[in-house]
Order: C-alpha cells, then structure tokens, then sequence
C-alpha cells in the first residue's frame, strides 16, 4: 500500500484515488487421451502469470499441442482476458483392416498396426474367376493400396461379376466401330 506524507502550511484537499482489482480465469482442459498435472482453473490478476500446467499423455498417446497453437507440454499464461484452452492427443498407433467382399481375396496382411503418420503395407485385391476388382468402400480406384496412418480406420475391396460380350461379325473384314454401338 502507498504512503504518502505531505507537511502542510496551508488548508489542503487531498483526493484518493482507487482502482479495483481485475481478475480473470483461466481454465485448462484436455482431449481424451491424457490428462493435466496442475490447478486447471485460475483465477488471476489482469498481467499476473498463472501457475504451470503440464499436459500428461496417457501411455499409448501423444501429447500434440495445445488449441491455441502453443506446443510446449508445459506451460504458464499472462491474465490478460478469460480464456480456457485444451491440451490435444492423439494415439500413437492406429489399426487399418483390409476387408474383401464377395468375389475377391486380398493378398498382403490384412489387420496392421501403424504408428501415426507411417504408411501401412501393401495390399492388393485379387478377383475369383468371374469377378473383377472394381474399387475400394472409399472411392479410392488403386489396385495396389498404401495408406497413411492417422485413425482406425477399415477398408474393403469391391468386386463385380464380370460380364463376357461376344461380337459375331457376319461380313468379311473388319467392322468399323461406329457399327457396333
């Protein structure tokens, strides 16, 4: 608290002036997979810092970053306005399945565990006789499938029966195509 001491030789006015304390909070909250080491909830003077808060992974997650774009797993705020941020996780490994419907197999291996951002291995639909490959459950067109891990995520391969059309040509010689439409 400010003195102040004046020696008066005169009658004066003296007029206090006084600023209320402004406060924020601060709140911290985390994403499924892990968990906050620290007061999640703050409540600060306007330009005091806050108390560290530490983002804790669960063991077969990542710690990210945090919502606001601070990456560092360990952090403290300036009380500036209320504001509340998350801290993100992600799994460290996913599983992608293959799947093959009816008329097909795949060969490779079909059930893999990926570690985040790797690519899995290769897989390749095979049609039975009478079938043909004609995508995957995804849109994707690719014979030879390779894909970045970033989910669980299951994918299956999509065969039709295949159709044989005959031509017989009644003339010598070849038919121009414009005939056979």
């Amino acid at each position: 608290t400010p003195t102040r001491t004046d020696i008066a030789s005169n009658d004066i006015t003296i007029t206090a002036s006084f600023e209320k304390d402004v406060y924020v909070t601060i709140t911290y909250m985390y994403t499924d997979g892990g968990g906050l080491a620290g007061e999640k909830t703050q409540t600060i003077l306007v330009g005091a810092q806050s108390t560290p808060v530490k983002a804790v992974p669960f063991s077969e997650y990542d710690f990210i970053g945090w919502d606001d774009g601070v990456t560092d797993i360990k952090r403290t705020d300036i009380g500036s306005t209320n504001k509340t941020v998350t801290a993100i996780f992600a799994k460290k490994e996913f599983t992608i399945t293959y799947l093959a419907q009816e008329g097909g197999a795949l060969s490779g291996i079909t059930t893999q565990t990926v570690k985040r951002g790797e690519m899995t291995q290769r897989v390749t639909p095979k049609a039975n006789e009478g079938f043909v490959f004609v995508g995957w459950d995804d849109g994707a067109k690719n014979l030879v499938r390779f894909d970045i891990a970033d989910a669980d995520k299951t994918y299956t391969a999509i065969f039709k029966k295949a159709c044989n059309v005959e031509f017989i040509c009644k003339q010598k010689g070849l038919m121009p195509y414009s005939e056979l439409a």
